[in-house]
């Protein structure tokens, strides 16, 4: 839950900012049997399902995996943006082609790098912010607003996942993420 919690945040926030208030959602948190690194006690796999506006959504995160993969991908009618949420990748934006430029493709699309230069400090803009708020010397730049929402999503997605394992395992939901007992 742990991983989850430091990362995780991070994505809600992103796809809240880009998508709008994730609502409906839903989810599921398991722990590996054989997760890597090896000495994990936490949920290492999360999932979750979810609306905003009129889109679903869905979200999987494996913390067990042996191979480090950072990619956001959101797929829509008019178009498609592939980002890394922590990484230095540029994100890609792809649009589908007019249907009188796509030379008989029945699905062309045009793809645009989106030049975002990497910060030194991406904390920097947040503190500064906040002192500058502490000090009366700017208007609040930043709420609470966006941070409780997102801790309500992920409040909801172990709910869930406690829900599901009383139900079908009967298990003591204060032992979410550990081992089942043999």
């Amino acid at each position: 839950r742990e991983r989850f919690m430091g990362v995780g945040c991070h994505v809600l926030d992103i796809l809240d900012y880009l998508v709008g208030p994730l609502k409906l959602v839903r989810g599921n948190a398991i722990q590996q049997f054989a997760p890597h690194p090896t000495d994990l006690q936490v949920p290492t796999c999360v999932t979750a399902v979810f609306q905003a506006g009129t889109a679903l959504g869905s979200l999987l995160f494996n913390f067990a995996s042996p191979k480090e993969m950072d990619r956001l991908s959101i797929v829509g009618v008019q178009g498609s943006l592939e980002m890394s949420i922590f990484g230095n990748e540029a994100p890609l934006i792809s649009r589908p082609l007019p249907s009188d430029k796509t030379k008989g493709e029945k699905f062309a699309t045009v793809t645009k790098q989106v030049n975002c230069p990497p910060v030194d400090n991406v904390y920097l803009p947040l503190v500064r912010n906040i002192v500058n708020e502490l000090r009366g010397v700017s208007p609040e730049a930043v709420s609470g607003r966006l941070a409780l929402r997102t801790a309500e999503v992920m409040d909801e997605i172990f709910r869930s996942t406690i829900r599901i394992e009383v139900m079908i395992f009967g298990r003591d939901p204060t032992r979410l993420g550990t081992q089942p007992e043999t």
